[in-house]
């Protein structure tokens, strides 16, 4: 072990015998973890230390929930039956002596100890009260009393302001790789399994990184005292994987529910129904996302730098630190999210997925302690990806100066210092649907390697939309047959003839041709415009309006056409951009984006709205003015419609945008 390697238990060992040394009142670990806190009392040498000051050492274990006489601490209850029971330590006036021999106290702060009593708080924090104003009343450093130690375990949140001054709180790390490969060799050695070659114990060291110090203990132990069914530990199984991936979920929900480990119950198969529809038979993960092309290569090149063995390479040979995060905003139901989950099949690398909601707590405080838990859990499991969805609603508040205001505010700072500091491979994925409600300080440089804009797809990227979850219709009737055992013996979903099937291209424009068929009453040109979340409710619809006699083979293509015609046609069927007010709020988020410093997700030729023909102007009587000077460069009849349909919006609505900026920099 190098110098700068520092074990977790060595660290907080050293730290509490310090503080100890120091002699702090009250010192703290910010653990729910009751077997690192025994294994710290015990072994960390603090009873070596109380013994060494020429005292006889009690010892006990007390939970704080059990009654406590706010002038003794006797009624707690000792669960180490190996130690004595702990005298009294009270004297005349309700405050601990400590006249009897020095002690060690171990007490687990819970929500509990925040409990009113008659109207006075909890016994635990007036004991712990009249025991601080004991200490520091006390010059005797030799005393019993300034020998003792009160070592505390649970939520620092908990701790009342006029206690904070007298405690010193450490946080127990997570291990780093080379001690949990250390770990892992060791138990293995001990249950005599030793290993030959320890790169089986780096890779399952590096698949643990962001468990406990006792989670990793705990699971190794596992590995090795269960065996598989061909009598062999399991530490040598394949069924290791799973294993593995089950505890990591288990140690992420053990954060409190901060955290979830993102585990995709269908993923998409590597090869396509048949290859004779004139798709190529291997398929890579980024196909399952059909538009964002720009956003799909992209992806493709951070891959690269995101791989373990490249991550290494490009920080060594060019000094390029790694990754710190993609964000992706737009109209909502277009494909952001989907865009997470083909990264994290891409990349082949954990995702974390953080919900703002989850942090927010009821306490002071509470909120931005979950959220620091959060990051270093997350930092813990790097690399990894670090899903944040629908920002704006976890921080829409940072804005804001009265309410909660100041807990957003100080949340955002965090995340936004976190963001800043970061140096591990923890990629921060971040969608938002309405950049307006987040603080400008999100999009500076170095917060993200990239900003992308996501728009309406376009009658292209809709037909390769529809393509897709026609795809994932069949996949998903292929697994459910197979579960049944019936494989191979029904015919596919759709007819897939190259020339005649449902995938073909002219297939697919017919489709598209349906679409703009339209009957909808709040347009004049009948469109109900889609967006890709729109598409896959309309296939899935689609597929239960086809008629039973239809089943027994293939779908053919003026079958599914007219399913698809019922659906859309449907006055129920409603669309993103199906009526007025929703194409308003698409405008003004196209407004918004155009404006910002956001490169487009799907490749230019896809881009209906470009930011060059967007200009601005204020005139002398003090009006602001947009325009768009382009045209529509595109010749399907459905990318026309929709973008004269939003043409005249951008520049009512990109008015009322402006102004109100101007109005906000000037104030």
């Amino acid at each position: 072990m190098k110098k700068d390697q520092i074990r977790v238990m060595d660290r907080l060992i050293g730290q509490c015998r310090e503080a100890y040394q120091a002699r702090t009142p009250l010192i703290m670990v910010d653990t729910e973890e009751v077997e690192l806190m025994r294994r710290l009392a015990r072994e960390g040498g603090l009873v070596d230390l109380l013994q060494a000051a020429g005292q006889d050492a009690y010892y006990g274990h007390y939970y704080a929930y059990v009654g406590i006489q706010p002038d003794s601490l006797e009624l707690c209850s000792n669960f180490f039956e190996d130690t004595e029971p702990l005298e009294e330590l009270s004297e005349h006036g309700g405050s601990m002596s400590y006249e009897k021999p020095s002690a060690l106290f171990l007490l687990h702060l819970t929500q509990n100890v925040r409990s009113t009593v008659n109207k006075s708080e909890g016994d635990l924090l007036a004991a712990l009260r009249r025991y601080v104003n004991r200490y520091v009343s006390c010059r005797n450093v030799s005393s019993p009393l300034r020998n003792s130690c009160v070592l505390l375990y649970g939520d620092p949140g908990l701790l009342p302001r006029d206690l904070k001054p007298y405690t010193e709180v450490f946080t127990a790390e997570y291990p780093k790789t080379w001690e949990i490969m250390e770990i892992i060799c060791a138990l293995a050695a001990e249950n005599g399994h030793p290993y030959e070659n320890s790169d089986d114990a780096r890779e399952l060291a590096l698949q643990m990184t962001g468990f406990s110090l006792i989670q990793v203990e705990r699971f190794v132990q596992r590995l090795l005292w269960v065996d598989s069914e061909d009598g062999q530990p399991l530490l040598f199984s394949k069924k290791r994987e799973e294993l593995l991936l089950d505890a990591k979920a288990q140690a992420v929900r053990g954060s409190g529910g901060l955290l979830q480990l993102y585990r995709e119950n269908n993923p998409p198969p590597s090869k396509v129904p048949e290859q004779k529809a004139g798709l190529s038979a291997e398929k890579p993960p980024a196909d399952d996302l059909a538009a964002m092309d720009a956003y799909k290569r992209w992806a493709q090149e951070a891959g690269r730098r995101m791989d373990q063995k490249n991550r290494h390479e490009y920080t060594l040979t060019r000094g390029v630190p790694a990754l710190k995060g993609v964000l992706l905003c737009g109209v909502p139901g277009c494909g952001k999210s989907e865009a997470a989950k083909i990264l994290w099949r891409q990349w082949k690398t954990p995702m974390l997925r953080m919900d703002m909601d989850q942090l927010m707590g009821g306490l002071v405080g509470e909120s931005e302690r979950n959220l620091r838990q959060a990051l270093a859990q997350a930092e813990a499991m790097a690399p990894c990806i670090l899903w944040i969805d629908e920002l704006e609603k976890g921080f829409s508040g940072a804005a804001s100066a009265g309410g909660d205001g100041g807990t957003f505010k100080r949340m955002f700072g965090r995340l936004l210092t976190w963001m800043q500091e970061n140096t591990k491979p923890c990629f921060i994925f971040a969608t938002a649907n309405d950049i307006s409600q987040l603080p400008p300080e999100f999009f500076r440089s170095g917060r993200f390697d990239a900003l992308f804009s996501v728009f309406m797809p376009t009658n292209n990227e809709c037909k390769n939309i529809f393509k897709e979850h026609m795809r994932r219709a069949q996949n998903l009737r292929e697994k459910a047959a197979k579960e049944q055992g019936i494989g191979g013996r029904i015919p596919p979903l759709f007819q897939d003839d190259k020339d005649m099937g449902c995938f073909t291209d002219g297939a697919l424009q017919k489709i598209m041709d349906v679409v703009m068929e339209g009957k909808n009453p709040e347009r004049p040109d009948g469109v109900k415009f889609l967006s890709g979340a729109d598409i896959q409710k309309i296939t899935l619809c689609a597929l239960t309006k086809i008629p039973d006699s239809k089943l027994g083979a293939p779908i053919d293509l003026p079958t599914w056409l007219e399913a698809l015609r019922t659906v859309i046609q449907d006055p129920a069927t409603t669309t993103l951009g199906s009526s007025s007010a929703s194409l308003d709020q698409i405008a003004a988020n196209y407004v918004r984006l155009i404006r910002g410093n956001f490169a487009p997700a799907s490749s230019k030729d896809q881009v209906l709205f470009q930011k060059e023909f967007y200009t601005c102007r204020v005139t002398e009587q003090k009006e602001v003015v947009v325009q768009y000077t382009g045209a529509c460069t595109m010749t399907q009849p459905y990318d026309r419609a929709l973008f004269n349909a939003l043409r005249g919006r951008i520049e009512t609505i990109g008015s009322r945008v402006e102004a109100n900026a101007l109005r906000r920099l000037s104030e």
